[in-house]
């Protein structure tokens, strides 16, 4: 199938395809979300869809990976609370607001089951690559530590989605974050890789 072709300076049909995607999740529930809307919204064709994407599910673990954030800016937050810094970290990471808002919408009303999977495993895949882990070999120890801040993540994800109105700015403000670091400390090589990460800045 020939690639899908676009004017210099206009979005790209997969960016309006995923742009699509959360027009549509912001309206009705996943399950409903089919190709034809997805592809009128976007205004491509169906052929287009299926050169970037095999099926729904797809486009949702595509948009899911691409939301997170990159492995490179976790290491990086995460040491800034490592050394007790503050929210104005996130002011460097582009697009932080849209970003969270798209979480809450992979978990939000409109979600299920299949689609919070998808957020927790692109949310287990990017800190495997951040820190270089395969969460399935760490100890006992070190898989309930990242099991525990995970699900606290995921709670917290679950309420803003559900109306409460708060930004990630505002967790740090709370001191969840400096909670989970303590918890992380529990995996060595977080703890190595962050330690490293500092040095590297000192």
């Amino acid at each position: 199938m020939p690639r899908p072709r676009y004017e210099t300076g206009e979005k790209t049909a997969r960016e309006r395809l995923e742009d699509a995607f959360w027009a549509c999740l912001a309206e009705k529930p996943f399950d409903k979300i089919t190709v034809a809307d997805v592809t009128k919204r976007a205004s491509v064709n169906r052929n287009t869809f299926y050169y970037h994407y095999e099926d729904m599910n797809d486009l949702a673990r595509t948009v899911a990976r691409e939301t997170a954030l990159e492995p490179e800016r976790i290491t990086s937050v995460l040491a800034h609370i490592f050394r007790g810094g503050g929210s104005e970290v996130l002011a460097r990471i582009p697009d932080v607001d849209r970003r969270a808002d798209c979480i809450y919408l992979l978990a939000g009303k409109n979600s299920n089951a299949e689609l919070r999977q998808m957020l927790r495993d692109a949310l287990i895949d990017t800190w495997s690559q951040a820190f270089s882990i395969d969460f399935k070999s760490l100890d006992l120890e070190g898989q309930l530590a990242i099991e525990f801040v995970l699900g606290g993540i995921m709670a917290i994800i679950a309420y803003r989605a559900d109306g409460h109105d708060f930004r990630l700015h505002d967790l740090y403000d709370l001191g969840f974050t400096h909670d989970a670091m303590h918890f992380l400390r529990h995996v060595p090589s977080v703890h190595e890789q962050l330690a490293a990460t500092i040095g590297e800045r000192a």
